[in-house]
């Protein structure tokens, strides 16, 4: 109130930062690109409507861009199983500033979302890149390549990385007593852990 005088007009313009928000990139959608021959895969339990297999020489890349926010994401790649996937599969990930490459086994944990680990996208763009297997099975075969969905999870603004957990067991069966090794495989950050093996 300024006593029945008008206010002077005033202009502020409000710019709202970049937000992290979650990606997700499915086969055959907007932002993904081949080389060489991808068909569909009878694989179950594909994300989406289907996912597609290669074998050499074949890449299958998810790109990671704009109007995404720079910062930590976790990436996590989906693929289906059949009994001719390969077990030592290369996958490239670019930050943006830097190559990442790691391997992925795509025998087992089919149907679901699987970490490849933190990344920092500094300049909110990059990929993934998925490289046809050469390996052989024992039959002789060229282990085919599935590439279906890869997810971007934002860390957030706080630049921590939510955690997933994921344990592995040696062994996981034998005659009481036994003596079980367990291996934390877990990634994001963690402020602590609790073990429940059901018995109470």
């Amino acid at each position: 109130d300024n006593e029945g005088v008008w206010s002077v007009p005033t202009e502020d313009v409000l710019t709202v930062g970049d937000v992290q928000v979650d990606h997700i990139v499915d086969n055959g959608g907007g932002g993904t690109s081949s080389t060489g021959t991808w068909q569909n895969s009878g694989g179950p339990s594909s994300y989406g409507t289907t996912s597609v297999f290669a074998r050499p020489v074949a890449d299958y890349t998810w790109q990671f861009d704009s109007p995404h926010a720079a910062g930590d994401y976790e990436v996590l790649m989906w693929w289906t199983v059949v009994s001719y996937r390969g077990s030592d599969i290369s996958v490239d990930i670019d930050t943006g500033s830097e190559i990442h490459t790691v391997s992925i086994d795509q025998t087992q944990n089919g149907g679901q979302r699987n970490s490849l680990g933190p990344y920092s996208f500094g300049s909110g763009i990059g990929s993934v890149t998925i490289t046809a297997s050469s390996d052989l099975l024992p039959d002789g075969r060229t282990v085919s390549t599935c590439a279906d969905a890869v997810r971007f999870r934002s860390a957030g603004s706080s630049g921590e990385l939510p955690p997933i957990a994921n344990f592995s067991a040696n062994p996981t069966n034998g005659v009481m007593p036994v003596t079980v090794e367990f291996l934390d495989l877990s990634t994001g950050d963690a402020g602590t852990w609790l073990w429940d093996f059901g018995d109470g």
